[in-house]
């Protein structure tokens, strides 16, 4: 289980990082064609879609490497067991929240598929294509919530030897649930 969630996990990265260049490909070649005298369509528009998949195939790798935006001044002010409910809090209302987006985010795509909508951009896109990178992006980013509350729940149950005792420790999360390590 752990080698398939890091391989989901490394995978969302290397797809957020194609997605990050191709936005930079695609904008010179708007530049480039426009100097030219040509003009694409949609090119703006796959660039905000490559934009929006970028961002949601982020979040679960971020999450994994413990580089979210988050504010630790209250965790860095308690130890012990109140550290681990706060971590354990933390990634339940993370997981809710994800999981939530997720479920609407799989319906708006499924439901572009299904009623055939289209982009109104240009290229007339269907729609479902670029919102299955935010729904994919955001059920992975969910399981990596889920993850991180389930071994914040395990750590609660049998703390590791020293766990909990200095401010400067990561999350139980990430201690032991690097991208890459099997």
């Amino acid at each position: 289980m752990r080698r398939s969630l890091d391989m989901l996990f490394a995978t969302s990265a290397v797809l957020a990082c194609l997605f990050f260049a191709s936005i930079g490909v695609m904008v010179i070649l708007q530049v480039v064609t426009r100097m030219a005298g040509m003009h694409i369509a949609g090119l703006l528009d796959y660039a905000t879609f490559a934009m929006v998949a970028a961002a949601f195939f982020g979040l679960a790798p971020t999450l994994k490497r413990n580089q979210h935006i988050r504010v630790t001044l209250l965790l860095h002010s308690v130890h012990g067991t109140p550290r681990r409910l706060l971590e354990m809090a933390s990634y339940a209302i993370g997981f809710a929240l994800m999981a939530y987006f997720s479920w609407y985010s799989v319906a708006l795509a499924y439901d572009s598929w299904r009623f055939g909508l289209k982009d109104m951009g240009l290229a007339a896109t269907p729609l479902w294509i670029p919102q299955s990178g935010m729904a994919m992006g955001s059920v992975i980013a969910a399981i990596a919530f889920l993850e991180g509350l389930i071994i914040s729940i395990r750590h609660l149950i049998r703390p590791q030897e020293g766990e909990g005792t200095t401010p400067e420790r990561e999350p139980a999360f990430h201690k032991d649930t690097k991208i890459g390590e099997t």
